[in-house]
């Protein structure tokens, strides 16, 4: 049985985005006050704007 076909329990990528998620979060919070590119997040968390975006809207709408 593989640990994300059980309910309830997470994968390691899920777990993975999420974190990546919450680092985003987080620079967007620090540099609040500054003109930050689209693109700068996503390089830090390492995947497109565009997955960015989609990620960041599900995890916090």
């Amino acid at each position: 049985m593989q640990l994300g076909s059980v309910p309830g329990f997470l994968t390691v990528a899920v777990l993975a985005r999420a974190r990546a998620w919450a680092w985003a979060r987080s620079l967007l919070r620090q540099r609040y006050a500054e003109n930050i590119a689209a693109n700068e997040p996503a390089q830090v968390v390492g995947c497109s704007r565009f997955a960015l975006y989609r990620g960041f809207r599900a995890a916090y709408g």
